[in-house]
């Protein structure tokens, strides 16, 4: 059976903490491969200015201008501590709400302190990720986070992006399946009124209790379908698998990743912006 997860603010913290370690160890001029053009610093810097702005947002619930912050040097052990600083401030805010309290958020729905306390966790695992990958080393993901990062995809960002205008094509039924915790994710086709956007199980208790909850559904009947442990998947989505150095195109192939069906179609779907650019 499936099993919710830890409490999102406390996983924040633990990610935020681990990125801090990371970045007072590592190379601030090192290439991301991830983000064409930026640094390892200009990923921490992004970081923290995105902690800083949901911290705002949820104090004051209202929208607010983004953050422009930066350290005052460019010394690594300064530059942790400046994100630290970020960091906390956003965790004693987050802390100091409920998780029901109403605020704005860019996507228009869920508009509460929970949204934010997730999307600050998944933004800070992912970037992590980036660090990682800009110092040539792996990384350390859990199953159970990978697949909340999953669902917040498909539930969350892809939403947004085609209210954006960002269509990513979906000629059949996809699915996603996590082979390492035993769930799945159904993406309807394009034009299917008659089923939900994204065929998933809810009510677990993490999920009345503002934890980060797990979904599992029946995704035995569509045709298309992309197989791998949670942490690929949940990269793949944000295109944290590699570029092509030909052409910079994310790299769609993995030892541990399957495709079932249509594979020119499924990369197709994962070719297109799924997920919003950083701001």
């Amino acid at each position: 059976m499936p099993r919710p997860g830890p409490e999102p603010i406390e996983a924040y913290v633990d990610a935020s903490t681990r990125f801090a370690q990371a970045v007072r160890r590592g190379d601030l001029s090192a290439a991301v491969p991830a983000c064409p053009g930026w640094s390892t610093y200009d990923v921490i810097v992004h970081l923290g200015n995105y902690h800083g702005w949901a911290a705002t947002i949820v104090e004051t619930g209202q929208r607010v201008p983004a953050h422009d912050d930066a350290p005052e040097s460019k010394v690594a052990a300064e530059v942790a501590d400046w994100y630290a600083g970020k960091a906390e401030d956003l965790a004693a805010v987050l802390r100091g709400v409920s998780p029901q309290t109403r605020c704005w958020n860019f996507t228009g729905t869920r508009l509460t302190g929970a949204f934010w306390a997730r999307r600050q966790l998944h933004e800070t695992r992912l970037h992590l990720v980036d660090l990682d990958q800009a110092a040539g080393r792996p990384s350390d993901l859990s199953p159970v986070l990978c697949a909340d990062g999953v669902d917040e995809v498909l539930t969350t960002m892809l939403p947004l992006m085609r209210s954006r205008g960002r269509v990513a094509p979906l000629a059949a039924p996809l699915i996603f399946r996590a082979v390492d915790h035993a769930m799945a994710w159904t993406l309807r086709a394009d034009g299917d009124e008659s089923a939900p956007a994204v065929a998933r199980l809810k009510g677990l208790a993490a999920l009345k209790s503002g934890g980060l909850g797990l979904f599992a559904v029946d995704a035995s009947d569509a045709p298309n379908a992309v197989n791998g442990p949670a942490g690929l998947l949940w990269q793949l989505l944000w295109r944290r698998t590699g570029r092509s150095p030909e052409d910079g195109s994310p790299v769609l192939t993995h030892p541990e990743l399957s495709y079932d069906g249509d594979t020119k179609a499924i990369h197709a779907f994962l070719e297109s912006q799924l997920t919003p650019d950083p701001t």
